[in-house]
């Protein structure tokens, strides 16, 4: 839009210094990240997502990142996490297989967020009711999203999550 006036690696170092995860949203396709989120490796497009998608449900209420990340130590299991599980998630999004790829998706944050705020633990458990494969909290929170294999059946829970929790959350569908 500029021009390009920076490089890429100036970009790159300024996102960094805005938070650990900024970096990643300076390309537009799948990456793994590590680090504290600032080591991008850029991925191919995933066979499991193609032709999925996500339901993305906000409560209308935020959940400070800082708050997350300082509860986290109150639940060590989340907090160690488990070597290789980021890896072996890519591994199984490069097979068509979603179903068995959800159930690596995971997110440490969830353990206090959800402890804290136990509707969004309602909020997914609905959804994996109702056929999510997979559904997990994004970042933080407080938004959740799921998943689905066609635009009917994101539709479908949509409508349904309405009808059960009211109208008060924000809800958009939007194909992967």
């Amino acid at each position: 839009m500029f021009g390009g006036p920076l490089s890429s690696e100036q970009l790159h170092d300024i996102a960094a210094s805005l938070g650990s995860d900024i970096p990643f949203f300076l390309q537009s396709q799948p990456a793994l990240a590590t680090g504290r989120g600032e080591c991008i490796q850029p991925l191919q497009p995933f066979l499991a997502l193609r032709d999925v998608f996500a339901v993305l449900i906000h409560p209308g209420f935020g959940i400070p990142t800082a708050w997350a990340y300082q509860n986290l130590s109150r639940f060590p299991d989340a907090l160690n996490g488990r070597r290789g599980r980021a890896q072996r998630l890519v591994d199984l999004l490069n097979t068509p297989d979603l179903i068995t790829a959800s159930r690596e998706f995971y997110n440490s944050l969830e353990a206090p967020v959800l402890d804290k705020y136990p509707i969004l633990a309602l909020f997914q458990e609905f959804l994996r009711e109702n056929d999510a494969a997979p559904t997990l909290m994004s970042g933080s929170g407080s938004s959740t999203f799921a998943l689905f294999q066609n635009s009917a059946a994101a539709e479908e829970i949509a409508s349904r999550f309405r009808k059960k929790f009211g109208e008060n959350c924000w809800i958009a569908i939007v194909p992967l």
